[in-house]
């Protein structure tokens, strides 16, 4: 029993480094690299898509070959600079332009 003791303790040791190491390192693309991204390698294909009552509203890029879904809040505040758009505000902007 001890023995056993020994390697579940070593097995949890192991474990617990690997989802240390592993979830301390970030992909995270900044916010100014991700609109760059957007704004010069994509054309929006359709926007505010409905995916269902616990989805959020998706929009459709095509870059370059890949098509990506992202979501339409993480979009509009990635391409706006964390201004918040209000849908009064693209009315005015629709209509009149600016």
């Amino acid at each position: 029993m001890n023995e056993a003791l020994k390697w579940v303790i070593a097995l949890c040791f192991v474990i617990g480094i690997y989802v240390l190491f592993f979830n301390t390192v970030s992909h995270e693309v900044s916010q100014a690299q991700q609109q760059q991204h957007w704004k010069n390698d994509c054309r929006l294909l359709e926007t505010n898509i409905d995916k269902g009552l616990f989805s959020p509203a998706q929009n459709r890029l095509q870059c370059g070959d890949v098509i990506e879904n992202v979501s339409k809040d993480d979009y509009d505040r990635v391409i706006n600079g964390n201004k918040r758009i209000t849908p009064i505000a693209e009315l005015i902007e629709e209509l009149f332009g600016r």
